[in-house]
């Protein structure tokens, strides 16, 4: 009973962790977006400063609808690298030396571009959950292909990108120290989450404006 209170405290906060995500974006994103059907979502919020908490039912509503609409992004780059080290690993040296070097080099970068697409489309998607409140609108890219190929959120999604790697490696440290030490860089990792969620949400903001 223990370790499964322990597993429920951990999964309402990293939900609340993705509600105050989605604040973050919904502050940034501004208002008078315009919308991929032309219509402009008025999303009130101060980009110059963090939000609140708030309340912890709606910190919860926000971060499940964050969880939603970012799990096929996810769930996917992690499956083609899953697939392509199996398929990696199930391939015989014979097969190699028959000249499966450049199929292998190939089929290796396919699926690593593919992952990227993934990871490319997910910080938009959010922001268009966190412009318009519709999951269905953050899953459907087309309706915000504009933002995708916009300048402004290519640079502000490979500054968000780079952030974002160092705050995984912090995470990474956080898992693995007990000390204080780990306080510190759970500090540092949500601190840096919360800057690269700032920059892709500037990112849209631009692109969106009109």
């Amino acid at each position: 009973m223990a370790s499964l209170g322990f597993v429920a405290a951990i999964v309402v906060a990293v939900v609340a962790w993705l509600g105050f995500f989605g604040r973050v974006l919904a502050s940034t994103v501004g208002s008078e977006l315009a919308s991929g059907d032309g219509a402009l979502v008025d999303v009130p919020g101060d980009a110059g400063e963090l939000p609140s908490f708030g309340g912890l039912r709606d910190l919860l509503a926000t971060g499940g609808r964050v969880a939603v609409a970012g799990v096929p992004f996810l769930a996917a780059p992690f499956f083609l690298l899953y697939v392509t080290v199996l398929g990696l690993g199930g391939i015989a040296s014979e097969s190699l030396q028959a000249g499966g070097e450049i199929a292998l080099l190939a089929g290796g970068t396919v699926s690593f571009l593919l992952a990227l697409a993934f990871v490319y489309v997910y910080p938009a998607a959010l922001c268009e959950l966190a412009a318009t409140g519709s999951v269905r609108r953050a899953l459907a890219p087309w309706v915000f292909r504009d933002v995708l190929a916009h300048a402004a959120y290519l640079y502000a999604w490979t500054a968000a990108f780079s952030i974002g790697i160092l705050a995984l490696a912090t995470y990474g440290s956080v898992l693995t120290s007990t000390r204080v030490f780990g306080l510190v860089a759970a500090l540092a990792a949500g601190y840096a989450s919360a800057v690269a969620a700032r920059l892709a949400g500037m990112g849209y903001r631009r692109a969106r404006r009109r």
